[in-house]
């Protein structure tokens, strides 16, 4: 009964969505205009040096992360989280959601399922037409080395999760959690979807491997593009569980306390 729930929730949430479809089709536009920028710079550097390999990594290899790691960052996203749960504070909803079956974490999760596809559709449609242009990208080395790449995505995905749950509970302390979440969001940009980490200095190199946001999305990109061996790969994957773990942890005991919070502030 509960998964019919959060089924229902995820459906409802995508169509809801939908009915926005001017702000739908400016998601598209920015998205291929974004795509055809970065493709279009990289191009002009290499055409620059007859297509050697810059920084030891070939153009394919460019090309290739710049058009997988767009399906990365959509499937490990849990965006939206945090500003639905800020949303139900300030209309009070949330004193009906504790009292119902379907645990409120559960439901604003599957809300966010909902927003997961509204942007993943148009990202399957724009890496497929961008993979057809440049001619194809690289792929896996070999069948062990895909699987290990969608483990590291799903540990992605975790992560993204369970740090966005932890933003959201800071819903029950600040009347906004927004602000918060822009100021964090400059750190998100460190993960490896906006520049690949290869290309920083060694000292912010340092600070993004000290973050999880690195071990959410670069690290499935690494194994995908086999810049790690069977020994890096377990070593990845033991990272991304620690992570997970801790921010699950962190996130339970402050979900715990706010509700405290919501019982003695409503009787």
């Amino acid at each position: 009964m509960k998964l019919y729930a959060y089924l229902l929730m995820a459906y409802l949430s995508l169509k809801e969505s939908l009915t926005y479809w001017k702000d739908y089709l400016s998601f598209v536009i920015f998205s291929v205009f974004r795509l055809v920028l970065q493709l279009s710079a990289w191009y002009a550097l290499y055409s620059s040096v007859d297509f050697a390999p810059v920084m030891g990594r070939s153009y394919e290899t460019m090309i290739t992360y710049y058009l997988v790691v767009q399906i990365v960052g959509d499937v490990t996203s849990a965006n939206g989280i945090a500003r639905a749960l800020e949303q139900r504070m300030s209309s009070g909803e949330i004193a009906t959601d504790m009292l119902r079956p379907a645990a409120p974490r559960g439901i604003l999760i599957a809300r966010s399922w909902g927003e997961k596809f509204y942007f993943f559709i148009p990202t399957m449609v724009i890496f497929a037409g961008a993979a057809l242009v440049v001619g194809g990208i690289q792929l896996p080395a070999s069948p062990g080395v895909f699987a290990a790449f969608v483990l590291s995505l799903c540990l992605g995905y975790l992560i993204n999760l369970t740090f966005e749950l932890v933003m959201a509970t800071f819903a029950f302390w600040f009347v906004e959690v927004n602000t918060l979440r822009w100021f964090v969001s400059f750190f998100t940009a460190l993960s490896g979807t906006a520049v690949p980490l290869w290309l920083l200095p060694p000292w912010l190199q340092a600070i993004c491997r000290a973050l999880p946001f690195q071990a959410a999305a670069y690290v499935p990109m690494q194994i995908y593009l086999g810049g790690t061996n069977s020994a890096e790969i377990l070593s990845a994957f033991g990272t991304q569980v620690l992570w997970i773990i801790g921010l699950f942890l962190l996130q339970e005991w402050l979900w715990q306390r706010g509700k405290r919070r919501i019982v003695v502030l409503g009787g």
